[in-house]
């Protein structure tokens, strides 16, 4: 009976995509029955217990709202005391993967359309830890009509991290960053410079191939996120002067509609 139960559980964890921590209890002997703490056949709808870190369905609707307008708050207020030579830090570490990635796409671009000089925040964690800063309000915002020619390039097509979501292996060319690497124990801004350094070893690559445009479907490792687009920044930055040629389309899963596109980069 009791492997029974083990097997549903395990089943129940596998189909709503939820790891598995199992504590061993040291002191306990065999011949002790231990009286499972959950009866998968009276739990309440699986959406209601467990939500996946990578299907951020609320991104969009009246909660994500408040994150996102929460968010833009804090980046608002960070630009404005980095202007006064005052701490603009901003902690990302609770944030959703996509609405971090929108906000930082809503503050990335001159308010002129023009390339101007960046603003920088400070990047924090949770951990304690400091990221590098991030460029923001810099950005040129190109012609419609350039970047619609560009964006009919032939994609690249990749997840973020690789071991996140298997059923994309058939539908993507390469994972941006293999999640061994990523994922080892070790201060959150060390992954965020990892990533940093790895994508803009990766788009510095992508010069030489003429136009680029990357269909990007993101998983919820914020400072992987954030070391990704850091250099992304910093590689449309070097970029600016020239005809757009390195577009960038973030993807985000919704559990009831798939995947969703994003605002574009460029």
């Amino acid at each position: 009976m009791d492997l029974k139960l083990r097997i549903s559980f395990f089943r129940f964890a596998v189909k709503n995509r939820c790891g598995i921590v199992e504590i061993q209890y040291p002191f306990s002997y065999q011949e002790q029955v231990v009286q499972p703490q959950v009866e998968p056949l009276r739990t309440k709808k699986p959406e209601l217990l467990f939500q996946s870190q990578d299907e951020d369905d609320g991104a969009f609707d009246n909660e994500g709202r408040n994150a996102y307008d929460i968010l833009c708050e804090q980046v608002t207020r960070a630009l404005q005391n980095a202007k006064e030579g005052k701490s603009s830090s901003v902690n990302f570490s609770n944030q959703p993967h996509n609405i971090i990635t929108e906000v930082l796409n809503e503050f990335a671009y001159s308010d002129s359309g023009k390339y101007k000089k960046p603003i920088y925040i400070q990047v924090i964690y949770t951990d304690g830890s400091q990221g590098e800063k991030l460029p923001l309000q810099c950005l040129p915002r190109h012609d419609s009509k350039e970047l619609a020619k560009l964006l009919k390039s032939p994609p690249l097509r990749a997840t973020l991290l690789s071991m996140r979501h298997l059923e994309l292996d058939d539908k993507v060319d390469i994972s941006w960053f293999r999640n061994r690497e990523v994922s080892k124990t070790r201060a959150f801004s060390e992954t965020d410079q990892f990533c940093y350094a790895e994508t803009k070893r990766q788009l510095v690559e992508t010069r030489k191939d003429g136009p680029f445009v990357l269909h990007l479907y993101q998983t919820g490792l914020q400072p992987a996120v954030i070391g990704f687009y850091r250099a992304l920044i910093e590689e449309l930055i070097q970029r600016a002067k020239l005809p757009p040629s390195l577009a960038v389309i973030p993807f985000y899963h919704r559990r009831k509609s798939g995947y969703q596109s994003g605002e574009a980069w460029s």
